[in-house]
């Protein structure tokens, strides 16, 4: 999908701010932290228009927020996004506590989650800490 059509898609302006982080986004396939983001863009850009930017983006579905303790989050757009055709589905997210890769588990799907009657999910965090398979040999 084309991002100036994603973005009018979701009501956004086409900045070249916003063109910019979503391109980084289509081109990683893993989770990343806001200063991943702003190493990656090819323009200096100030931390609070990004932070703004990534909450509009994870309001508006664009982007999924993995949180990984109270500190740290990080974002990554989520394969229907990037290809409509996909479905989304809650996933697992795994975290290497040596070299602090995250990685979404997207074959591991979360079931059905049945909250008591009068309870509203607004959003869900599933996260697996552990070593990855590099770290695991070393």
């Amino acid at each position: 999908m084309a991002i100036d059509e994603l973005l009018k898609r979701n009501h956004l302006s086409a900045t070249s701010i916003r063109e910019e982080i979503l391109r980084v986004f289509i081109s990683s396939r893993s989770p990343i932290s806001m200063s991943e983001l702003k190493d990656r863009m090819g323009r200096n850009c100030d931390r609070v228009t990004l932070y703004r930017n990534l909450k509009n983006f994870t309001r508006k579905g664009i982007l999924h927020e993995v949180y990984l303790d109270k500190q740290e989050s990080r974002f990554v757009m989520p394969e229907n996004i990037v290809d409509p055709d996909k479905d989304y589905a809650e996933h697992l997210h795994f975290k290497c506590t040596k070299c602090d890769m995250v990685k979404c588990l997207t074959d591991q799907e979360i079931m059905n989650i049945k909250l008591p009657e009068g309870y509203t999910m607004q959003e869900t965090n599933f996260v697996v800490f552990g070593l990855c398979d590099k770290c695991s040999k070393s």
